[in-house]
């Protein structure tokens, strides 16, 4: 029974990223996604740049939260 449910967790998991990849494919080949890459503007510049810089700090503080424990 365990190892089945292993199996089946892995399996899932497995899906799940080939899920992923494959509408990564196509987000940036701009095929069979309903938004591509060069897709039209819908937000402001400023709206962009604040998502961008709030993404780049957490990333920065995880980074450096981690470093700690060294």
């Amino acid at each position: 029974m365990r190892r089945g449910l292993i199996f089946a967790y892995g399996a899932i998991c497995y899906v799940i990223f080939l899920a992923t990849f494959v509408y990564a494919i196509g987000f940036i080949g701009n095929f069979v996604v309903p938004r591509g890459l060069d897709g039209p503007t819908t937000g402001s510049l400023w709206d962009a740049f604040l998502i961008n810089l709030t993404l780049l700090t957490a990333f920065a503080l995880q980074h450096s939260v981690l470093d700690l424990d060294r």
